[in-house]
């Protein structure tokens, strides 16, 4: 129990880690090749919220696990969907 709590601590500052360092080097070549800043924040925020469920889709496939990247591909479109919209649409109406 300790050693995967110990682990997922390790995981979440790895991640911080690498997103900020992704983040600070993406902006200085947006500045070096003049680049708007806004396009190159953009671009890192669609592939990083893409990369986790192309490795997720990719590995499942590759390990024949068919229905969890089916899942993963439901789950990637319809749940935001289903969490975002649907309270809102209880609130406010269509």
């Amino acid at each position: 129990m300790l050693l995967a709590a110990a682990s997922i601590l390790f995981g979440f500052v790895a991640l911080i880690w690498s997103a900020n360092t992704l983040v600070a080097g993406a902006a200085s070549i947006a500045r070096n090749l003049g680049i708007s800043p806004l396009i190159i924040g953009l671009t890192i925020v669609s592939l990083g919220t893409s990369a986790p469920e192309i490795l997720v889709s990719l590995t499942a496939s590759l390990s024949n696990a068919g229905p969890l990247a089916i899942g993963n591909a439901i789950r990637t479109r319809w749940v935001p969907d289903a969490c975002g919209r649907g309270p809102h649409h209880c609130v406010f109406g269509v």
